[in-house]
């Protein structure tokens, strides 16, 4: 077994090129990189966990972009698994896993599973650092959209409404995200015309 630090050293400048790879689009030099990393790392005795599970969090991003999304999820879910062991079930870290996978999930059209991973991400977000409010920004959104495709009006209007207020005044503003959340809350009082008292 290596337990060297030129060992750890090794894995996490892998990890490194890795992901600067992806970030470019050289997914194939990227793979090749975050298996390397991830099989030293393997072999490292007393190799932290926690690092290892973000080693194959990043794999899982990469598997994504290439379309693998079975090996994507199934990655995704041993993350989730290790995060939720080594910290708790309300662990930032955990929350980062639930949106992940909540926002895979609705990408394939599986809205029931995301509707549910990223409520536990919000709750887990709000429990776990309640003074950040950037990460429950960009979650409330994804549930929104996931509650939309439910034809679920009310809790859609909800989530836009609490993610557009926290983009409000979040610095510096993203006009953009901004503006698309308002539209997106407009469609919604239209499609709920006559009803408008149910998104209040």
């Amino acid at each position: 077994m290596l337990s060297t630090a030129f060992d750890n050293a090794r894995v996490m400048a892998l990890n490194d090129q890795a992901v600067h790879y992806k970030a470019h689009g050289y997914l194939d030099k990227a793979e090749q990189c975050f298996v390397e990393a991830l099989n030293l790392a393997e072999g490292v005795d007393g190799f932290d966990l926690a690092h290892l599970a973000t080693l194959r969090d990043g794999l899982a991003g990469l598997r994504w972009d290439q379309q693998r999304h079975a090996e994507a999820e199934a990655l995704y879910l041993e993350v989730l698994n290790t995060r939720e062991i080594l910290f708790s079930t309300s662990h930032q870290l955990v929350g980062q896993s639930l949106q992940t996978l909540g926002n895979c999930y609705l990408k394939q059209g599986r809205i029931s599973e995301a509707a549910r991973m990223l409520e536990r991400a919000v709750q887990v977000y709000r429990e776990d650092t309640p003074d950040d409010l950037e990460p429950v920004s960009a979650c409330l959104a994804s549930l929104g959209l996931a509650h939309l495709q439910q034809d679920n009006l009310a809790a859609a209007h909800k989530a836009f409404s609490e993610s557009l207020g926290i983009y409000q005044v979040q610095q510096p503003r993203d006009e953009q995200v901004i503006a698309v959340l308002g539209e997106q809350l407009k469609m919604i009082e239209h499609l709920g015309k006559g009803a408008w008292w149910k998104f209040w």
